[in-house]
């Protein structure tokens, strides 16, 4: 099954059991400046091409950036954005049970719990944190 979330990427399922969950990912674009995003659940993520993950820190405000060459873990809570090149990035996501919310915070704190009203919604992040 597919699933875009706005232009942003495309996820096709690959398999989902007792609340684990295998995806393919395409990311088309860099995540909006200035906006960050959490996860449902803890994972390990697996690229084809190298990616840059800003991380935000929000209770400092604090943005650091990291290389992400082959392989990310990612823990449910870490809000953070993902920056590419120009062209897609595909990844392999393996993610754990459901131990989080879906998140968007900007760089001010303004925070939305699960901003996409359900899978597949199309809602970007800025729509999310917008309130359209």
């Amino acid at each position: 099954m597919k699933v875009s979330r706005g232009e942003s990427l495309d996820r096709y399922y690959l398999f989902k059991l007792w609340g684990y969950g295998l995806f393919l990912h395409k990311i088309h674009h860099s995540d909006p400046v200035g906006l960050f995003h959490t996860h449902p659940w803890d994972s390990i993520s697996f690229h084809l091409r190298a990616y840059s993950e800003l991380i935000f820190d929000r209770h400092t405000k604090r943005l650091s950036i990291h290389r992400r060459r082959w392989l990310n873990y990612l823990p449910a809570k870490r809000f953070h954005a993902v920056t590419i090149g120009s062209k897609p990035v595909w990844t392999l996501l393996f993610h754990w049970p459901m131990s989080n919310v879906w998140s968007v915070i900007d760089e001010e704190g303004h925070e939305v719990l699960n901003p996409w009203e359900g899978e597949g919604s199309g809602r970007s992040y800025s729509k999310a944190i917008r309130g359209t």
